[in-house]
């Protein structure tokens, strides 16, 4: 049985067609349906709201350096209402209890706190959307990673399990992520770069195989650009017994 294709939305910019991201992104998204492939779709409430349901749909979430350039073009005040808009008055009031109790925290916790607020806001709205699964966006975790911030990760994996969502990690330190992920109890999957060069595999390419073998959720590798994909990277991928993988708009 040959494995399943995922089709990473976020590469599919539109500006060689003149076309804004989230219209390349539904472009993108019907064609890979068309295929019979999944989807692995950014975070974007417009384009959320228009992605066929589909039980093998992953949602990024958390994108800090989109946060970033949001919060420098338009200040903290008409960001903040802009995303609070964006969710929508039913995912705002069901997103009450949980800012309730994380809100008092967010003078001691700093930017910790804010960034978990931030996340619950878009898994509440994913799973009101009826997305079935998210994975934190890999700038965010493999900072997290990097510095062993498993308690904040655990809490990640809490909110999304709590809202009815498969919780994933997407990450370039595959090896890290690992070995860490034993301890996350509730994470499913992590979406991270293989291919037979054992390009970006740290440390190692053997130690990566290793961890592979011995983990105990599920790996989704990464291939790269689909138009350019390796059919020996995919062969590779499942020979460590990985039955679904990545792959670029």
């Amino acid at each position: 049985m040959s494995a399943t294709q995922i089709v990473a939305l976020a590469s599919a910019s539109g500006s060689g067609e003149g076309l804004s991201p989230t219209d390349a992104r539904l472009i993108a998204a019907h064609e890979a349906v068309g295929r019979g492939d999944a989807l692995l779709a950014p975070y974007d409430p417009a384009l959320l709201a228009s992605l066929p349901r589909d039980p093998t749909t992953i949602v990024t979430v958390l994108d800090i350096a989109e946060t970033a350039r949001g919060l420098e073009q338009a200040g903290i005040p008409r960001y903040g209402w802009a995303r609070a808009r964006s969710l929508g008055p039913l995912t705002m009031a069901r997103l009450l209890p949980t800012g309730l109790r994380l809100g008092p925290q967010l003078p001691r916790s700093g930017i910790a706190g804010l960034s978990l607020v931030l996340v619950a806001a878009d898994l509440r709205h994913a799973s009101d959307l009826g997305i079935p699964a998210t994975a934190l966006h890999w700038q965010l975790t493999d900072f997290l990673v990097a510095n062993e911030q498993a308690a904040w990760l655990s809490r990640y994996v809490g909110l999304a399990r709590g809202y009815g969502l498969r919780a994933g990690l997407c990450t370039n330190d595959i090896g890290r992520a690992l070995r860490l992920a034993g301890g996350l109890r509730g994470l499913d999957f992590i979406i991270a770069p293989l291919s037979l060069a054992g390009f970006r595999m740290t440390p190692d390419r053997s130690s990566c195989e290793a961890a592979i073998r011995e983990r105990s959720l599920e790996v989704i590798p990464h291939l790269g650009p689909l138009d350019t994909l390796d059919p020996d990277d995919r062969t590779y991928a499942e020979g460590l017994g990985l039955t679904r993988y990545v792959v670029d708009a």
